[in-house]
């Protein structure tokens, strides 16, 4: 080529032709890629989330486990002062109950004399002996002496009302009050005689054991730890003929097969 030859102009820019090249034909939508570092990033977060989420749910089960075995063994301790604390108030009742029953007051009751002459009132003193460490409180007692058929074998050795004392008396250790009685007359269920006096009849009827006399009652009172106590008592009359050796004759007692019991000490509360 001349150098006179004239230079062809260069082509023309086309920016619309340009578009129409570069738009996507069709429906096709543009694809939008996430840079590699992006990608790496989000599974990363991923993979930590998920160890956060392990780690969380080790640590509630350890946590879990802490209060369980707390729980265990707070309870563990709790029962084993219960135990304890039983066993203590325990023995402290043991003790208090076998204190209570040494320091406490016993009221027990005996004849100590009689009167066994004709012509004169068949008299029977029984004596309340305290035989405790303490006073015994609000005393009631109740004695009966009663003339009855040796035969006789359903005797009714209950005390009745009017044959209580008021209730109010207070016996200290080593004391005692006494109670008389006369079951020929005054003191017994039924009046033998009306004057109340031995006759030598109903004297041979009980030295040839036809008839006898039962002495028996009952006592009420409370301790100085304000429980109540109770005894009864019974007592059979046995007399015993002079002897050729020159023995008088003597009256003693002996005691029935029943009506002499105590209140069980066990049954008190404590």
């Amino acid at each position: 080529m001349s150098d006179d030859q004239p230079v062809p102009p260069a082509p023309q820019s086309n920016d619309y032709a340009d578009n129409e090249t570069a738009r996507p034909k069709g429906n096709a939508v543009p694809e939008v890629k996430i840079p590699p570092s992006h990608s790496g990033y989000s599974v990363t977060c991923h993979k930590q989330r998920d160890k956060w989420d392990i780690a969380k749910l080790i640590g509630e089960f350890i946590g879990l486990g802490f209060l369980i075995t707390y729980t265990l063994y707070t309870a563990g301790i709790y029962c084993a002062n219960k135990k304890a604390a039983i066993a203590a108030q325990g023995a402290n009742d043991v003790a208090t109950r076998t204190m209570r029953i040494d320091q406490r007051s016993w009221m027990a009751p005996r004849i100590i004399h009689q009167i066994f002459k004709e012509g004169q009132p068949l008299v029977v003193t029984t004596q309340f002996d305290n035989t405790g460490k303490t006073p015994a409180l609000k005393l009631k007692t109740c004695q009966v002496a009663e003339i009855v058929e040796q035969s006789r074998k359903d005797v009714d050795i209950s005390c009745p009302a009017r044959a209580y004392s008021p209730g109010f008396d207070v016996v200290f250790p080593g004391n005692h009050v006494n109670r008389i009685s006369n079951p020929a007359g005054d003191g017994g269920k039924v009046v033998v005689s009306k004057d109340g006096l031995l006759r030598m009849p109903l004297m041979e009827e009980l030295r040839h054991r036809k008839k006898t006399v039962f002495v028996y009652g009952r006592i009420d009172y409370r301790d100085v730890f304000d429980k109540p106590h109770w005894a009864t008592f019974c007592s059979a009359m046995l007399i015993m003929p002079p002897t050729p050796g020159g023995m008088p004759e003597t009256v003693s007692w002996i005691t029935c097969e029943s009506g002499n019991d105590v209140d069980p000490e066990d049954t008190q509360n404590p």
